[in-house]
């Protein structure tokens, strides 16, 4: 019949199911506010490229300590609040305990610890590094070795008495010779101006990964049905990197750790934790193969945060000689100036304590933490947490919030002594949830030892430049591609793994006295473990 003999209870029928079917599949809560999006790409334009966490934490004072953005069809839900952070992600269980994941490296093949989903892969690891350093007692007996490369970093600064050679080289390398010793039982190479062959692949591993993650314009994370294209044809070039990278972090993960069991097949091999893991009864190939995974990861983690604090803590004595100055009255009141401190004095440096978390809160290695996915619909008051979304907490934001934290920008150890101490936002540095950090245990005594000692022998000022005025230092990086992943890409990639790194800084660092350089020769040269001359030697 023609559209005008429809009837009229038909035409209200047909409206009404149709309004239903609408209310029915309306969400009941709605999603956090954000800002308004375009047409299919969403708040994609919106992201920022240059430091967003501290976009992320002026976006919170519009919208509110949760916020939503969409980007290319995914969801993310912005946390700028440490409260509302638990709540979700601690409290939401397993619901939140899986990572995204790239098609880039799923071609690849390459597994990684922080990333993908909680499955036995991932728990397997987190248990045998609980059982490496699951407590403070747990890695007690690597104290010694801890001490040995803190004496040794103090060592290599002592060089730097020019006022213009940037630190960041010597407290890369000490970061990175702690981590290889620690994990593989291997010792750096001791020789000026040479660079240990071990951690010259180490680092060229971390900046193919670095390079290999960052490939955020690659078609193929937009469009992943690319990943079957054939390799003969224009436009796969990505493939041909992808096997490249894939090759050189091999190389760099398998070198170490071959070299551990040929050492522990001839009674060689020195304490680490992948001889300890190795030395279990039962291992089977799957759980080598787990252990070269973790032993990797710890190296990458471990270096990155370690060197990030020590560098924030060198930045504050430039910026604040207050610090400094109270810092040397502690240590010279309670370990006097005959010797250097040790783990054993921690207990009564309450001041030294304060500085370690004061760097670890001012300038956090990763500002926004490893995104955790979604894998079931959440909700959080009155909104709702879809399932498949991309939550980020905000470690920067809650780190420097004023509420919290007076006068956030200034490094100031006192908030953490007297009556009233300032909350730990310190803590967050290590992330939430089933998936935080699990090294917190090892980096921990790392940092103190480490930026103790520093404190100990050095008396750090800023530089004086050609033009006879003082250098200022940047907190953090002013480069706007200084972490893997890009904001702008990373609603593509859905992945958010950014470093705020440190820029090359100069610095005037001089020994307080003579003697304390002399201390510091003399206990270098005893050295808490004895090398076998006839180990093989690694190849890398």
């Amino acid at each position: 019949m023609p559209p005008s003999s429809i009837p009229l209870e038909y035409t209200a029928f047909v409206a009404l199911a149709c309004s239903l079917l609408w209310i029915a599949t309306k969400p009941s809560r709605p999603l956090p506010p954000g800002p308004r999006g375009l047409p299919f790409v969403g708040n994609l334009f919106d992201f920022p490229t240059f430091k967003p966490w501290e976009v992320f934490a002026s976006w919170g004072e519009k919208y509110g300590p949760i916020m939503s953005a969409k980007a290319m069809g995914h969801t993310f839900i912005i946390i700028n609040d440490e409260d509302i952070a638990n709540s979700i992600v601690v409290e939401g269980g397993m619901n939140y305990a899986d990572r995204p994941t790239s098609v880039l490296f799923e071609i690849a093949n390459m597994q990684s610890f922080v990333t993908g989903p909680y499955e036995g892969r991932i728990r397997a690891m987190r248990q045998m590094i609980a059982r490496l350093m699951g407590t403070p007692t747990n890695i007690r007996k690597y104290y010694p070795i801890m001490d040995y490369h803190a004496i040794k970093m103090v060592k290599d600064l002592s060089h730097h008495k020019d006022g213009e050679t940037t630190a960041m080289v010597a407290l890369r390398k000490a970061s990175a010779a702690v981590a290889l010793h620690l994990t593989y039982g291997y010792v750096v190479k001791d020789d000026p101006g040479v660079q240990d062959p071990l951690i010259a692949l180490a680092e060229k591993m971390l900046d193919t990964i670095s390079k290999f993650s960052a490939q955020g314009k690659r078609l193929v994370e937009i469009f992943p049905l690319l990943r079957y294209w054939p390799s003969w044809m224009p436009g796969s070039g990505f493939k041909r990197d992808i096997k490249k990278s894939y090759e050189s972090i091999r190389i760099a993960c398998q070198a170490p750790f071959e070299w551990v069991v040929v050492q522990m097949q001839v009674g060689t091999a020195q304490e680490s934790f992948v001889r300890d893991l190795l030395s279990e009864e039962g291992i089977t190939n799957e759980g080598r193969a787990l252990i070269l995974s973790m032993a990797s990861s710890i190296y990458g983690a471990a270096v990155e945060t370690t060197a990030a604090a020590i560098s924030a803590y060198i930045i504050a004595s430039c910026l604040y000689p207050e610090v400094q100055e109270r810092f040397h009255a502690e240590l010279d009141r309670v370990v006097g100036t005959d010797r250097l401190p040790t783990l054993d004095d921690r207990a009564r440096l309450p001041y030294a304590e304060a500085v370690c978390k004061e760097a670890l809160r001012w300038v956090p290695t990763i500002p926004l933490a490893f995104p955790h996915l979604a894998s079931q619909e959440g909700v959080y008051n009155q909104y709702r947490i879809p399932k498949g979304s991309l939550v980020i907490t905000n470690i920067w934001a809650m780190q420097h919030d004023p509420a919290k934290h007076p006068d956030p920008m200034v490094f100031r150890p006192e908030r953490y002594l007297g009556p009233n101490p300032e909350h730990e936002s310190w803590k967050n540095a290590f992330g939430f949830g089933k998936r935080m950090c699990p090294g917190k245990n090892f980096i921990d005594p790392v940092l103190f030892i480490t930026i103790t000692k520093i404190a100990a022998v050095f008396n750090i000022t800023k530089a004086i430049g050609p033009d006879g005025k003082a250098v200022e230092p940047r907190v953090g990086s002013s480069r706007t591609g200084n972490f893997p992943y890009g904001m702008r890409f990373c609603a593509r990639l859905r992945l958010t793994v950014v470093h705020s790194g440190q820029d090359p800084f100069p610095c005037n660092i001089q020994p307080r006295s003579e003697a304390v350089l002399r201390m510091v020769s003399d206990a270098h040269s005893f050295p808490p473990f004895q090398l076998d001359p006839s180990a093989p030697s690694l190849v890398v």
